[in-house]
């Protein structure tokens, strides 16, 4: 399949979504089934090919990534009140509630400590603060990169949203399905599914062609 590396090697869900947007446009890699083109991804972070899915539209394709999970006891964790830790391939994400933990004004120290306080030690590290919404909740989340040294107030983070996903949806009968708002207006949707071989989480979504070049 088409490989995708990040720059500090982790993984990275709309990032896997705009490639099957690009892949689906120049007709590599995927086949056409009814109106979509579906196939597989190797990505960054992740030790198998993951499935995606784009449906085009009139402005936009509507772009899929099947999102990896782990499959163990610890991959959701409650560490505290309004306090998740979710484990997932390529990254660690704590999910806070705004209500009761504030978004810190310096995200970059704020977040240092946080991962000091927690242990959070991973090759990418996700603080993700969640807080209701009229169609189901928002997040601001600040992911930081080992390897770059990078800390950055994402406007969009599929893992975040499927972390949050996780860690709101424990314990609920499956299929979930969530709409989560990013700082940048959009939204994300998420569906966690139980099928033949186990839990399944995708992220899905729009995905618009703003440039083209050539390197």
């Amino acid at each position: 399949p088409v490989r995708l590396d990040m720059m500090g090697g982790e993984f990275c869900g709309n990032a896997c979504r705009s490639a099957a947007a690009v892949m689906a446009r120049e007709g590599v890699g995927l086949l056409r089934e009814g109106a979509a083109w579906t196939g597989e991804l190797s990505v960054s972070g992740v030790g198998r090919p993951l499935r995606v899915r784009a449906v085009p539209g009139e402005v936009t394709w509507e772009c899929w990534v099947e999102m990896p999970l782990l499959d163990t006891d610890d991959a959701v964790v409650n560490i505290g009140p309004g306090l998740g830790l979710i484990r997932l391939p390529g990254i660690i994400h704590l999910c806070l509630d705004e209500t009761r933990h504030s978004f810190p004004a310096d995200v970059v120290r704020g977040t240092a400590q946080l991962r000091r306080r927690f242990g959070l030690d991973g090759e990418a590290v996700g603080c993700v603060w969640y807080s209701p919404h009229v169609a189901g909740c928002a997040i601001k989340p600040v992911v930081w990169v080992r390897s770059t040294a990078s800390t950055c107030f994402e406007t969009g983070c599929g893992s975040g949203s499927l972390a949050v996903a996780l860690w709101l949806g424990r314990g609920q009968d499956l299929p979930m399905p969530l709409r989560v708002l990013q700082p940048s207006g959009r939204e994300i949707g998420v569906r966690i599914d139980r099928g033949a071989q186990g839990v399944q989480a995708w992220i899905f979504g729009p995905a618009a062609l703003v440039a083209r070049g050539e390197a």
